[in-house]
């Protein structure tokens, strides 16, 4: 199973709190499902995606 780091913040408010959780997959085609669901839940933050071998992916809030 592979893991990732996912970190929701939001770079635009000091008054919301940083959310950060691990998650465990077992194909990529779950990985875009997973960072969908994030993407929508924490619409108005940064996700920040930390991959097991070291690469890190930053999207951007879908809504501001």
């Amino acid at each position: 199973m592979k893991r990732l780091q996912i970190l929701a913040f939001n770079a635009y408010d000091d008054n919301v709190q940083d959310v950060s959780w691990g998650v465990g997959y077992e194909s990529d085609s779950k990985l875009y499902g997973i960072i969908q669901k994030a993407r929508e839940e924490y619409a108005e933050q940064c996700i920040t995606l930390y991959y097991e071998d070291g690469q890190v992916v930053t999207y951007q809030p879908l809504l501001k």
